[in-house]
């Protein structure tokens, strides 16, 4: 269990209560406990969870999660944690996929910069971040390339049958390359591992100190 205590320049992507469960998926799938709200890891290893064939479409298998994962009840709001546009909206319907997603377009605005690995986004530099999971209603909220104002509601926690099959959570994951398409790999394989380290910060870097 976590005790919330943010501090930090942006606004938050969900509003968590003070007290949320931190999961730890390493050894297999999640596992309903006393806490609704519950955050899962940022590259970390899960055995066990990824069976759905998309993940198993090469020879080796993707199970190292890129990305922060926020366990909210369904339709529970998410927000910009910063002033942003929407560039990207997406119904991906394979089971284990996102659902329904979408990317939005930053400009980093802090003076230390936003770091992935040996990548670093500096100050007016652009980067992304994928939503992913969430409600059917979530597309239809803001037309695309519309600016969004930070802490404006931009989408909802989905259902199993909006969200790829998963329960019911946000799947967040920031990217220093423009993605070509709404979709992101939020699991890598070992063999791509060092590369997606040097592509996708560490959420914690604007959602804060969640664990």
């Amino acid at each position: 269990m976590h005790i919330n205590q943010q501090r930090h320049p942006f606004a938050p992507v969900i509003k968590l209560p003070d007290r949320y469960d931190i999961l730890d998926l390493s050894d297999g799938p999640y596992q309903a406990s006393s806490q609704i709200y519950s955050v899962g890891k940022y590259n970390e290893k899960r055995m066990n969870v990824y069976e759905q064939d998309l993940f198993h479409q090469d020879r080796e298998a993707r199970n190292i999660h890129m990305g922060i994962d926020i366990g909210a009840p369904v339709g529970t709001p998410i927000y910009t944690f910063d002033d942003a546009k929407l560039v990207q909206q997406a119904y991906r319907s394979d089971l284990g996929d996102y659902g329904y997603c979408m990317i939005l377009e930053y400009r980093w605005t802090q003076d230390e910069p936003l770091q992935a690995q040996h990548t670093v986004v500096n100050k007016g530099d652009l980067y992304w971040a994928l939503y992913g999971h969430l409600g059917a209603e979530s597309l239809a909220l803001h037309p695309i390339n519309t600016y969004i104002p930070k802490g404006a509601v931009i989408a909802y926690i989905g259902n199993e049958s909006d969200n790829g099959g998963w329960t019911p959570h946000l799947h967040f994951q920031l990217t220093v390359k423009a993605p070509t398409e709404c979709d992101l790999p939020g699991v890598v394989s070992e063999s791509e591992y060092d590369t997606a380290l040097n592509t996708y910060p560490d959420p914690r870097q604007v959602l804060g100190p969640l664990y």
